[in-house]
C-alpha cells in the first residue's frame, strides 16, 4: 500500500481517505509517527475494503446519444426517445426521456441538450395521454 502521511496544525484527529487506491492520512502535527503507523494498522481491512469498493465500480460509458440508449437520472434508468418535431424540447415521461428537433441528424444539439437537462434542477415531467395508458396497459 502507498500512503502518504499529511500533517497540520489545523487538524485535531486522524483521518484517513481513500480515493483511486491511493491512501492519504492526515494527522495533527504535533502526534508522534508510531502512533499515526498503529492506526493505519488496526484501520488496514477497513482500507482494503474501501480500496476494493472503488475498484468494483463501474465507470460510466461514452453516450452516444441515439435512441433507446439507457440514462441513469436521480436513481432511475431512463430510455432515450428522440422524436422529429417542429420545436426543440426535452422532457420526461414514464420513465422514458424524450428529445424533439426539427432534424433528427443534429445529434450534437441533442447530446447538449441532454447534459443540460440532466444537470437541471427542475425538468417538467410530462402526465401521459390516454392513448399512452391504454397502449401500456395493452402491453402487459
Amino acid at each position: 500500500m502507498n500512503i502518504l502521511i499529511t500533517r497540520t496544525k489545523r487538524k485535531k484527529t486522524i483521518s484517513i481517505q481513500v480515493k483511486n487506491g491511493n491512501i492519504e492520512v492526515k494527522a495533527p502535527f504535533g502526534l508522534n509517527q508510531s502512533y499515526i503507523e498503529s492506526f493505519i494498522q488496526k484501520k488496514e481491512k477497513w482500507i482494503k475494503n474501501k480500496i476494493d469498493l472503488q475498484k468494483s465500480i463501474k465507470e460510466p460509458s461514452e453516450k452516444k446519444f441515439i435512441e433507446g440508449e439507457i440514462f441513469k437520472f436521480l436513481g432511475e434508468d431512463l430510455i432515450l426517445k428522440i422524436n422529429i418535431g417542429n420545436k426543440k424540447e426535452a422532457y420526461l415521461s414514464y420513465r422514458q426521456l424524450y428529445i424533439k428537433y426539427p432534424n433528427h441528424e443534429l445529434t450534437s444539439e441533442a447530446e447538449s441538450a441532454i447534459k443540460k437537462l440532466l444537470a437541471s434542477p427542475e425538468i417538467n415531467e410530462k402526465a401521459l395521454s390516454l392513448e399512452e395508458h391504454t397502449e401500456r396497459i395493452e402491453q402487459l
